[in-house]
């Protein structure tokens, strides 16, 4: 999953999509790395955040034109942990629950 601002105009105008490469070998960090960036398409999520329960993929596909920070600043406050030690720092909490 990529956040991103696409090439072509869609409606209703938003500034920013996520959405999934259509080609999973491409690597769409180096793709975009490159000068000029190579084409990467992308099939259209609808969705508010990555963690949108709601999400469903639609059939939009698009040409990503600029590559962004999977997190937008609207929704970093949203962010709690990430990272494969939560569970080490997790312990150090006093609402730590064990599973």
């Amino acid at each position: 999953m990529i956040r991103f601002v696409p090439v072509e105009k869609i409606y209703p105008p938003v500034l920013t999509l996520w959405g999934e490469p259509v080609d999973f070998n491409q690597d769409v960090g180096l793709a975009m790395a490159k000068s000029p960036p190579d084409i990467v398409k992308v099939k259209v999520w609808k969705m508010k955040c990555p963690w949108d329960e709601r999400a469903e993929i639609t059939d939009a596909i698009v040409t990503v034109k600029q590559l962004l920070s999977p997190v937008s600043p609207m929704n970093h406050a949203d962010v709690r942990a990430v990272g494969l030690n939560y569970k080490d720092h997790a312990v150090c909490s006093p609402h730590y629950a064990p599973y």
